[in-house]
C-alpha cells in the first residue's frame, strides 16, 4: 500500500500604492505537506527516507513605478520548514524492511 503524497495550503497578501509611483504589500503563506524521499549519504553506503510537514513563509515586497508600463519591485522575507528526521540503514536492512512490508 502506497502512502499518500502531496500538499496543500493557503496564501493571502495585499498591495496598496503610495501616491503614484509607489507600492508597498505583505505576503503570507502556510503549506500541508506529506512529501517524501530517499536521501543517501555519498560517502557511506546508508539510505533513508525523509519526509516534509509543513512550510509556511511571510515577507513584504517595496515597488516602484518609473514609467507607466514598468513596474521595478524587490521582496524579502523569511520561510521555514519541517522535516522528519531522517533515520538511516544499512542496505541490506533497507531490503528487508521493504520485503517485509510488501
Amino acid at each position: 500500500m502506497a502512502d499518500a503524497v502531496g500538499s496543500a495550503g493557503s496564501a493571502a497578501g495585499v498591495t496598496t500604492s503610495l501616491g503614484q509611483k509607489w507600492a508597498i504589500g505583505v505576503l503570507a503563506d502556510y503549506d500541508f505537506a506529506s512529501l517524501k524521499g530517499d536521501m543517501t549519504l555519498p560517502s557511506f553506503t546508508q539510505t533513508g527516507e525523509e519526509k516534509n510537514n509543513w512550510s509556511w513563509a511571510v515577507g513584504g515586497r517595496l515597488g516602484y513605478l518609473p514609467w507607466d508600463t514598468l513596474l521595478v519591485f524587490m521582496s524579502g522575507g523569511y520561510t521555514q520548514a519541517n522535516f522528519e528526521a531522517v533515520n538511516f540503514v544499512w542496505p541490506m536492512e533497507a531490503d528487508l524492511a521493504r520485503q517485509r512490508s510488501l
